[in-house]
């Protein structure tokens, strides 16, 4: 069997590896069972259209918008744009992990509104797959990653090389309104026309189905643990106290930080037995910091910032109690894998966790309320004993693991096959 990947974003590239991180566990572990996988993965455009207007506004002393162009003078912007002017189709080839990865960026004109941002995609989508013939064949199948950008991508090759397509949503666009309603006509049909939608959790699939956008009878399949932490050995937390809770994220404002911030000083004050780690980078990095001082709470809270993988693991390790205080989610990947390291966690209702943390491994808050996820830090605190480490990583692994993943996914391919030959 052949299955060709189409990401939404880049396919874990050496600048950025956490892109489409989910997507490279699930092929490297399609791959592992004795399928070809390839990947389509569309580089985003550094367009003429936005440069020459960055350009123009730079020379009139105003801020530039554009991100690629961001922070630059003219000098830089004029360099930028002169280079892309002369420049044509980037392609390359790579072998990742047994996985035929093909990077493309296609020239563009402008990348401004999401309709073109569509169009850029799905040209890419459509050019990458006629490159990667010779080398991979005709794929039997198209699995596609969130309807948006890749799903329409593979609705428009689907049609054009007469192929069958699954399609697994992940994406917190839609509880984030961040999709124009005048799309969602087109997004239906990429999810009508799918062979088999996934969702990750219950509740992204309640979500969907109640703007009327997934038809009946998708099914639910959670993301796939991490192998890396599959695989490490279960290591018991260090004595107490003091007593370390962690969370790792993105610091942006959808991962409500600063409620876990006020939570943490409400419930611990000058309580020197308990401490913080917030291990991520983003843009509320300085915001957050300033926080914690104005808190009072400096002396006990820590910011590593972005960790390796092998980093996350030790973190994980060193901690007793895991915290993701997010204002939204669709599934929560660190969970699982806090999880598999045998740790309870703290997490909101915020759109996946909820469908993850049970009263044997945990305790789960409202979202943005700082007075209960307060005594849930404490009320964890306080049961520290009661949790099984051992437990937790088994019933982890039993629901998350690559065996389990594999297996339901390869049933998927399956049946979108048998379907297609019908047809």
């Amino acid at each position: 069997m052949k299955v060709l990947v189409i990401p939404p974003e880049p396919f874990v590239p050496e600048d950025a590896p956490l892109s489409a991180i989910f997507q490279y566990h699930q092929a490297v572990a399609v791959e592992r069972s004795g399928v070809q996988v390839a990947v389509i993965s569309v580089t985003p455009p550094i367009a003429l259209k936005p440069l020459l207007i960055s350009l123009v506004r730079r020379m009139a002393g105003r801020r530039t918008y554009y991100t690629p162009v961001r922070g630059m003078g003219v000098r830089g912007i004029w360099t930028l744009l002169w280079a892309r002017l002369w420049s044509g189709e980037e392609c390359a080839t790579e072998v990742i992990d047994g996985l035929l990865v093909l990077r493309l960026r296609l020239p563009c004109w402008s990348d401004i509104g999401p309709e073109a941002e569509l169009a850029y995609f799905e040209a890419c989508v459509l050019r990458g797959y006629r490159l990667l013939s010779g080398a991979f064949g005709r794929p039997d199948l198209i699995h596609a990653h969130n309807a948006w950008l890749a799903g329409t991508a593979a609705l428009v090759l689907s049609r054009s090389e007469r192929l069958p397509y699954c399609l697994t949503e992940h994406s917190t666009y839609y509880s984030r309104g961040l999709i124009p309603e005048r799309l969602y006509p087109r997004l239906r049909e990429v999810y009508a026309q799918a062979g088999c939608n996934l969702v990750v959790s219950p509740s992204l699939g309640a979500l969907l189905s109640g703007m009327g956008l997934l038809p009946t009878g998708h099914r639910v399949m959670p993301n796939l643990l991490d192998p890396y932490f599959e695989a490490a050995a279960l290591v018991a937390p260090a004595p107490q106290p003091p007593v370390s809770f962690l969370n790792v994220a993105e610091l942006t404002e959808k991962k409500g930080h600063d409620i876990l911030l006020r939570a943490f000083a409400a419930a611990f004050g000058g309580d020197a037995t308990a401490r913080l780690v917030i291990a991520g980078e983003g843009a509320q990095d300085e915001e957050l910091r300033r926080l914690t001082e104005t808190l009072g709470i400096g002396g006990r809270v820590s910011f590593p910032g972005r960790l390796t993988r092998p980093q996350v693991l030790e973190a994980m390790r060193a901690c007793h109690v895991f915290v993701l205080p997010s204002r939204v989610e669709t599934f929560g990947v660190v969970v699982i894998e806090a999880q598999a390291c045998g740790r309870p966690v703290v997490a909101s209702v915020c759109g996946g966790p909820e469908d993850i943390v049970t009263e044997a491994d945990g305790v789960l808050v409202p979202p943005g309320d700082v007075e209960a996820l307060a005594e849930a830090l404490l009320s964890v605190r306080r049961r520290l004993s009661a949790y099984d480490p051992g437990r937790i990583r088994a019933t982890a692994l039993g629901r998350y693991g690559s065996g389990p993943f594999t297996d339901s996914l390869l049933a998927v391919y399956g049946g979108l096959l048998r379907g297609a030959a019908k047809t």
